[in-house]
């Protein structure tokens, strides 16, 4: 599909990074009729300010936060009739809101120290919402902040007994650690379930009676010691645990009941030598009693967990999988040569992809009766914007965009279209990679720019820093090196043990 605001009129600024408009998190309501997502802007101060905003399937747009905090994370109670969202709004920490799906004043529902809250995720009988949530150490609590310096204080040292104390997009957090909390949405009590990982590094899922979790994480005292040891629990809601007998060393995560709750899929690996993710992460379902798992991806070639990079989307390399109502197999998000498609596969191991394009979108989740999901779409072009698949259609479906956010800002700037090549490299090996040809004659001087990871993929998606320096004069190459992710798993690990040389 093609734009107007697609002409081009004047080059890309340094400045319109500030006037871009960013949108992600797309949650639909149960009935398939609207989603729910989280706006973000550069406010005057340039400090980023989210919001949560919602469009109907007609395009209309509904604002449902507002104000000088930001607010995030929303999620539709799984009756439809409220919504869950985190915010800060009396600046003591985050806290968790529920505001009616109707809409009307917000109302906090729980009163938690100082603090960071992580995933949140409501239980199928919309009676508790589980989540992570990690304790502000109390010497950089904001009161024992404000304190110092009405004291003269000086900022204390940071102590630690382990090497995990900080992360990029997190800070410093020392040895705090997320643990495991369900709340009662009814009375606002929210209580400490679980704590059982070293890291506080927890995926969840609720059962479908609602009585218990699926909490995969790390079953080493030691995590960062030795090879990856990722395991299955079932956690009730009393707090009592037991481990799933039967599972493998190695990495896991994303653990999703099935509707009938006799399995649980997961996204993970068996081999436990690869720390560092050069094999595919690929899709495997276990009896929820535990026993032997079985990978229904095992016959294709494709990393679940492949991260497109890009300066004006989400990047994650999460794997979100999500079951069809009637339990037949799952759905879920592949990159692959630098594109991001929904993909299918059922419990035979059966696999196709459900969309195609020179596109990335992102998923979000799948409306009750699995008939509609809600995501993000991006191209080389077109900065994200909230779509919706309709999966009653025939496959190729067409993803439809119902926000115009960024419309305004295509419509004054120039966007120059990248080149497509495949360069010969060695051992016969083909390497993807894209060419932005800044206007006017050359030769240009070029940059190469080459991306972090190094298990990640450059790709199909809007790129600000990429555009910038194309209307600067200069000629970009963009590449996938071995390395990549989106080309197979022989083509990730070429440099394991082995880096700066084939790539």
């Amino acid at each position: 599909m093609d734009y107007p605001w697609r002409m081009a009129k004047r080059p890309i600024t340094v400045d319109d990074l500030s006037r871009l408009i960013f949108v992600g998190d797309p949650q639909i309501s149960p009935d398939g009729t609207t989603i729910l997502f989280g706006k973000k802007v550069v406010d005057e101060k340039k400090k980023y300010l989210t919001h949560l905003f919602s469009v109907d399937v007609s395009g209309e747009v509904r604002q449902w936060t507002q104000g000088a905090e930001s607010a995030g994370s929303g999620r539709w109670a799984p009756d439809g009739n409220a919504i869950a969202f985190v915010a800060d709004r009396d600046k003591k920490g985050a806290q968790i809101f529920l505001i009616s799906a109707l809409g009307g004043e917000a109302r906090k529902l729980t009163e938690l120290k100082e603090g960071s809250i992580g995933e949140l995720r409501w239980s199928p009988d919309s009676k508790h919402i589980a989540f992570t949530f990690r304790e502000t150490a109390e010497p950089f609590t904001k009161k024992a902040q404000k304190q110092r310096e009405s004291d003269g204080g000086a900022t204390p040292p940071v102590e630690i007994d382990e090497i995990w104390y900080r992360m990029d997009g997190d800070g410093t957090f020392g040895n705090q650690r997320y643990k495991l909390f369900v709340l009662d949405v009814s009375s606002g009590v929210a209580r400490e379930l679980y704590a059982g990982d070293p890291l506080g590094a927890y995926a969840f899922d609720w059962a479908p009676d609602s009585k218990e979790l699926a909490v995969i994480h790390s079953a080493k005292p030691k995590p960062f010691i030795g090879p990856p040891d990722d395991q299955l629990f079932r956690v009730d809601l009393s707090g009592k645990t037991s481990k799933l007998a039967g599972l493998p060393a190695g990495d896991k995560g994303a653990p999703r009941w099935s509707p009938d709750g006799s399995l649980i899929a997961y996204v993970g690996d068996t081999q436990a030598d690869d720390p560092w993710g050069t094999r595919n992460r690929k899709l495997y379902v276990v009896p929820a009693g535990g026993g032997e798992p079985r990978c229904l991806t095992a016959e294709h070639d494709y990393c679940l967990a492949t991260g497109t990079l890009g300066d004006t989307k989400e990047a994650g390399s999460d794997s979100p999988i999500y079951w069809a109502p009637d339990g037949s197999g799952l759905y879920l998000q592949v990159g692959t040569k630098g594109e991001q498609q929904l993909g299918w596969v059922d419990l035979d191991g059966d696999m196709q992809l459900l969309t195609s394009g020179r596109h990335c979108l992102t998923l979000g989740n799948l409306s009750r009766d699995g008939a509609v999901f809600a995501a993000t779409y991006t191209d080389a072009t077109t900065a994200a914007e909230i779509a919706i698949l309709d999966l009653r259609g025939d496959a190729p479906l067409e993803p439809k965009r119902l926000t115009t956010f960024n419309k305004a800002f295509h419509e004054e700037i120039e966007v120059r279209i990248p080149v497509e090549t495949w360069a010969d490299s060695t051992d016969g090996v083909k390497v993807h990679a894209w060419v932005l040809e800044p206007k006017g004659k050359g030769p240009h001087p070029a940059v190469l720019e080459v991306h972090g990871g190094p298990h990640a993929q450059y790709g199909w998606t809007f790129f600000h820093e990429l555009q910038l320096l194309a209307a600067n004069g200069y000629l970009v190459v963009y590449s996938n090196p071995r390395g990549s992710k989106g080309y197979g798993e022989k083509f990730c690990g070429a440099i394991k043990g082995d880096w700066g040389n084939k790539d």
